[in-house]
């Protein structure tokens, strides 16, 4: 009977204090919202209700939202093949689009063939394969994405991978194509992250380490 006395009067000290604690706290966010809307009302009064607004939008700078990280897709190398025949890697190769590029308009630059080309402009594939069309994105400095088409085309027998970028329609849908044929049409649109080209063209070839990029010229096109 002492004992269970004890434990009663233990147990009702102890509600006490945490009743104290949180009546503490609750008397502490009073005055702090009490504190805020008195800050509120002085600013309202001295400077008038254009002044709550950049009071309001300070304290949103102080806790900014966090802006979800754009979504990036990219090409993956090619998969390094076991049959193919690497003497069937070297062109010369279709033009890939119209054939002044390829000449002497185009830049050679980077292991890539690229150029500012204008709307309707033709993309044509570059020997026979499987073409498959993307729809990508890529991030922008200012934090939105830019969009644009992959086009991959590959071939296995040569262990061959041609990667095109550009903005406009993509006719190929994942199926087989032959050199030459027509597979797309750009619209002169610029690629902000391709140097502002309009038109660009890799050509990767399989090796026993895998994928490499192939330097072009315009050798390489007929």
């Amino acid at each position: 009977m002492l004992k269970f006395l004890k434990w009663k009067k233990h147990f009702k000290f102890s509600f006490s204090s945490l009743w104290s604690k949180l009546s503490s706290l609750g008397n502490i966010l009073a005055i702090f919202i009490t504190l805020f809307v008195l800050v509120v009302i002085l600013v309202l009064s001295y400077f008038g209700p254009n002044s709550v607004n950049q009071f309001l939008s300070s304290l949103s700078n102080v806790f900014p939202k966090s802006t979800p990280k754009p979504e990036v897709k990219i090409a993956e190398p090619l998969i390094p093949l076991k049959n193919y025949n690497k003497n069937l890697q070297n062109g010369p190769f279709s033009c890939p689009t119209i054939f002044s590029l390829c000449e002497k308009d185009g830049v050679y630059k980077n292991n890539s063939l690229s150029g500012k080309i204008g709307n309707g402009s033709p993309v044509f594939a570059a020997f026979e394969g499987e073409a498959e069309a993307l729809s990508s994105t890529h991030p922008k400095s200012d934090g939105t994405t830019e969009n644009f088409n992959l086009l991959i085309l590959i071939n296995k027998e040569r262990g061959l991978q041609a990667n095109y970028y550009f903005k406009g329609k993509a006719t190929a849908k994942k199926t087989t194509v032959k050199e030459s044929d027509n597979i797309g049409t750009v619209n002169g649109e610029p690629i902000s992250f391709m140097e502002n080209q309009s038109f660009v063209f890799k050509l990767i070839k399989t090796t026993q380490e895998g994928g490499k990029i192939a330097s072009l010229s315009a050798q390489d096109f007929r």
